[in-house]
């Protein structure tokens, strides 16, 4: 984890942190809970005996904590799954569906156990260890070091097959597995090549991203996801929608904060935060860095893509000014400019002028921050995104 100097939010009334940098991709925050999505698994009995195989018990394990089970293997059988993940409801062919749990391995390390998917059908198994990308940790499976923490997992399959997850030993057919054991919670299925955070039903497109006030919406049901879970603004047609909140309404004096990368260049607007006035902007033309307020604008040459921006919009007294990475590059007029009443957004106005990149932080405050305090919070965010 990141740390830094404090950051400033006295007079904050509306922002979003994705957790980005902070928390291992993919796995949830208390403002960013995951990618919207559905366990298709929630509520049921997850474990299940299979075919030549037993898993003599799974009963809950107070000792572990809220939510764990203990799984206690009577014998390996003749078939090579020992135990396999059960799937409700059925999981359809030619869907690709990803599975993730909580696991403890117990003392079945070191045994020749391993994890892996149904792949009878075909396809590339791809893992997530701990939130991280790990395409083929063994080739197909995660091996007996059975690696402790989040595991997640998915099939892109090239053949009508439908998948599950299973532990399997190849090894001796006789008891040599009895009384093994590990530990499990939260496991879930949903449909999709990314495992998400575990939610015990649904997690709408409005409960994903959370307002740090937690007062506004935000609708994130027009945004994409990269491979890590992360919103991902693909310049297309991108957007996230916050409606028309009373606290961003006709500020005569304030700040607007936002870390982003935009990716490419293009000839005309790319928005980071806007409405359909420009009341409240910060947006690109081009190569330009705009930052309007009362459709009264600032404007910087800023051609670089590719790396993490901090950029802090600021205007009351009579002046607006435009910071990039904690340092004033232009300035301007501001009498008795507000920020209007409108609909506002991240990333597009609505489906136009999208942004193409990542915004994991937007901010807006009721007082212009000094050029002291803008600083700060530069330094405290400049670790964390490389800056």
């Amino acid at each position: 984890m990141y740390t830094g100097p404090h950051i400033i939010k006295d007079g904050l009334v509306f922002g979003y942190d994705t957790g980005y940098g902070i928390a291992d991709p993919g796995l949830s925050t208390r403002f960013y809970k995951g990618k919207p999505t559905t366990n298709i698994a929630s509520g049921a009995a997850f474990i299940h005996d299979t075919s030549g195989g037993s898993a003599g018990s799974c009963v809950d394990a107070p000792e572990k904590g809220p939510g764990w089970k203990k799984v206690t293997i009577t014998a390996i059988g003749t078939n090579f799954r020992v135990v396999q993940f059960g799937s409700y409801p059925s999981l359809t062919a030619n869907i690709t569906y990803s599975s993730s749990f909580e696991v403890d391995w117990g003392n079945m390390r070191g045994k020749g156990y391993s994890l892996t998917q149904d792949g009878s059908g075909g396809g590339t198994r791809n893992y997530f260890i701990n939130g991280s990308y790990a395409s083929g940790v063994t080739g197909s499976s995660i091996n007996s070091s059975l690696l402790d923490g989040h595991i997640g997992m998915n099939i892109v399959k090239t053949a009508n097959h439908v998948h599950v997850p299973f532990i399997y030993n190849y090894g001796s057919t006789s008891t040599t597995g009895r009384n093994d054991y590990f530990y499990y919670k939260e496991y879930q299925q949903e449909v999709g090549t990314i495992p998400t955070p575990y939610v015990d039903g649904t997690r709408s497109d409005t409960a994903s991203l959370i307002d740090l006030k937690e007062t506004t919406d935000i609708d994130v049901s027009n945004v994409s996801f990269d491979s890590t879970g992360q919103p991902d603004f693909d310049g297309s047609d991108d957007y996230a929608s916050l409606g028309n909140p009373t606290v961003l309404r006709d500020l005569t004096s304030g700040t607007i904060e936002t870390v982003y990368k935009r990716d490419v260049s293009t000839s005309t607007y790319q928005m980071v935060f806007t409405d359909a006035g420009s009341d409240l902007e910060i947006t690109y033309f081009s190569n330009a860095l705009q930052f309007y307020i009362g459709n009264s604008g600032l404007s910087y040459t800023h051609a670089v893509t590719g790396q993490y921006f901090h950029v802090v919009g600021t205007w009351g007294s009579g002046t607006k000014k435009l910071y990039i990475n904690g340092v004033e590059v232009a300035s301007g007029t501001n009498t008795g400019i507000d920020t209007g009443n409108r609909d506002r957004y991240v990333g597009g106005r609505g489906t136009s002028f999208p942004f193409n990149g990542k915004i994991p932080i937007v901010k807006v405050l009721t007082r212009a921050l000094t050029a002291t305090e803008i600083k700060q919070n530069f330094n405290a965010y400049k670790n964390r995104f490389d800056i």
